[in-house]
């Protein structure tokens, strides 16, 4: 019976000292957390200019400029689309049609969806921002590029990403794709 109480003793103190390596684990862990989590909000990334207001999202949506707009369907309407590099030489002979607040920064011509994620190139996919900001971005679509371009932007964009799709699925031999040979077309 002794020696029965001496195993339930050393399991009661084993389970004790195993508790409390758990709990300082955690511990460790939490705190490994809350580091993490002041590390990245001291890291979080901020816009060049800061967070455009809605006025300027607006302004900076390439879709809401109509005579962007009717130029692209006129020239590039059933050329393959008109690209970013075309949009900016746009606005380069047309200038009151850069907003504002882009007027004193190197501003680029940005796809809200880019080409590698499926998006097209046409003025309801684009998006004026600062240089760096552009950068920043590079090839993704997150919920910070949806915050930064706003809702009405994102949706319309993702609206005529899906619209092209679609009319695409009609018109398109899905047979001849060949993945060795045709890999590297279309990288962007």
């Amino acid at each position: 019976q002794e020696k029965v109480e001496q195993q339930q003793q050393q399991q009661q103190e084993e389970q004790e000292v195993r508790a409390r390596r758990e709990a300082e684990e955690e511990r460790k862990a939490k705190k490994a957390r809350r580091e993490q989590a002041a590390a990245s909000k001291k890291k979080a990334w901020q816009p060049e200019l800061g967070w455009p207001t809605r006025e300027f999202q607006l302004a900076s949506y390439c879709g809401d400029m109509h005579e962007l707009i009717k130029y692209a369907k006129e020239k590039h309407g059933t050329t393959g689309g008109m690209s970013s590099t075309q949009v900016k030489n746009w606005l380069k002979k047309n200038p009151d049609f850069i907003p504002c607040w882009l007027r004193k920064t190197e501003w680029a011509v940005d796809h809200i969806i880019s080409d590698k994620l499926g998006g097209h190139p046409w003025p309801f996919d684009y998006f004026i921002m600062p240089k760096s900001d552009n950068s920043h971005f590079n090839q993704w679509a997150d919920a910070e590029k949806r915050k930064y371009v706003g809702e009405h932007a994102w949706q319309t964009a993702s609206s005529f990403a899906r619209w092209a799709r679609d009319a695409a699925r009609a018109r398109i031999d899905y047979g001849r794709f060949d993945p060795v040979t045709d890999q590297f077309r279309g990288r962007a």
